[in-house]
């Protein structure tokens, strides 16, 4: 059970405020996960509470490439 990557314990603005403290912009989070600068601002300040499934999981795959690299 240990063995779970962080990545999937966060929400999905936790995610997103992960991959901004590692220096990614906004735009580069949307494009990374095929969305739009507006949705992970929303996101980022809690506005959007329930985003896609699909978004959820591309934020969460980015959050796990960035853990790969710190590894």
């Amino acid at each position: 059970m240990n063995n779970i990557p962080q990545a999937y314990l966060h929400t999905p603005s936790e995610l997103v405020v992960l991959l901004v403290r590692a220096g990614w912009s906004q735009e580069e989070i949307a494009n990374e996960t095929e969305s739009t600068q507006a949705t992970i601002s929303r996101i980022l300040h809690g506005m959007h509470k329930d985003p896609k499934y699909s978004l959820v999981v591309k934020l969460r795959n980015a959050v796990l490439k960035l853990e790969e690299l710190v590894e």
